[in-house]
């Protein structure tokens, strides 16, 4: 699903979606490492 979709539904901005993806946040959040601080940002 393109980033401009999950951010539409998440009501998140896009530019914050691809900003969080291409830091490697995203896999951080798929091997379950990232702690509730790093998600409130």
């Amino acid at each position: 699903m393109p980033a401009y979709k999950i951010g539409r539904y998440w009501r998140f901005d896009k530019h914050e979606i691809n900003t969080w993806i291409k830091s490697g946040r995203a896999a951080d959040v798929d091997r379950g490492i990232v702690d509730k601080e790093s998600i409130d940002e």
